[in-house]
């Protein structure tokens, strides 16, 4: 009897062994995944002037994003900007955040054009769609969630005519008129040239002209059509071709061809022969 009941004890006590290893852990608290920042922008369209350059066209502003068990002191917000359809393949990178304590962006007009014509070379005075979203992240870049998409239709203006020769020109056009030649133009290097394709429109002391250029090729600027013997001119063909200074051939070393822009398209090319400025934006494709 005694033995029976030292077998019964002693199975008693490896049953109460195997329950002791079958016992688990309390489960700990699983993991949340973060948040999105959400994002809201002060206007949907916007066609500023040239005069307005300056002035804020949208402000963006987003709420904080969270992640579990991370500060929100090392959180990253990047404000991205591309054009509609693009999802975001290439974006503009408006801005970069560490951390709340920032969570607006305000766009000028200028900053818009740059990111628009001299970045993306997109055309002045041409309407396009853009999309903007906060991308945010752990400081490593992990862990990216992406806000709302705000959507933005933005006409980039025709910037205003820099000022950048060391010295006017003196020789004013014969009769007001300035027509342009060259391999850049319809018309090539014929002269005289078509009109009133080829010649220049007078404002003031600013003669313009909106003409499309396939990309390559030179021109000049002559005060009489069909006369070779004057010349409005660079210094050197090597000037760059979307602004610089000019001047008028005689007594001077203003003797060398303009160069067409490189980027086919259609353009505004502008002289003001107070100044010797010249200035070419892309206005269409």
């Amino acid at each position: 009897m005694k033995h029976s009941f030292k077998l019964f004890t002693a199975a008693a006590c490896i049953a109460l062994a195997l329950n002791s290893c079958d016992k688990k852990d309390p489960l700990a608290t699983p993991y949340t995944p973060g948040t999105a920042a959400s994002l809201t922008a002060t206007a949907t369209s916007s066609a500023p002037a040239t005069a307005d350059s300056s002035s804020i066209v949208n402000t963006f502003t987003w709420t904080t994003a969270s992640y579990d068990r991370y500060p929100d002191s090392t959180v990253k917000y990047t404000v991205q900007l591309d054009s509609a359809g693009k999802n975001f393949s290439n974006p503009v990178i408006l801005a970069t955040f560490t951390g709340p304590s920032i969570r607006t962006v305000a766009l000028t007009a200028k900053q818009l054009n740059s990111f628009l014509m001299d970045g993306r070379g997109y055309p002045a005075t041409v309407p396009v769609d853009l999309e903007i979203r906060v991308v945010t992240s752990k400081s490593n870049f992990n862990e990216q969630y992406s806000s709302n998409i705000a959507a933005y239709h933005y006409t980039p203006y025709i910037p205003a005519m820099p000022q950048v020769a060391p010295v006017p020109v003196t020789t004013m056009p014969v009769n007001n008129e300035l027509y342009m030649v060259g391999d850049m133009t319809a018309g090539g290097w014929n002269n005289p040239v078509p009109v009133p394709s080829q010649k220049l429109t007078r404002t003031g002391n600013i003669y313009s002209l909106i003409l499309h250029s396939n990309g390559t090729g030179q021109y000049l600027l002559l005060p009489v059509n069909g006369d070779w013997g004057h010349k409005y001119a660079v210094q050197n063909s090597a000037d760059p071709a979307l602004q610089g200074y000019f001047g008028y051939n005689v007594g001077s070393n203003f003797n060398s061809n303009f160069n067409g822009p490189a980027l086919p398209g259609t353009y505004l090319f502008r002289y003001d022969v107070s100044t010797g400025a010249y200035f070419l934006v892309r206005v269409g494709y």
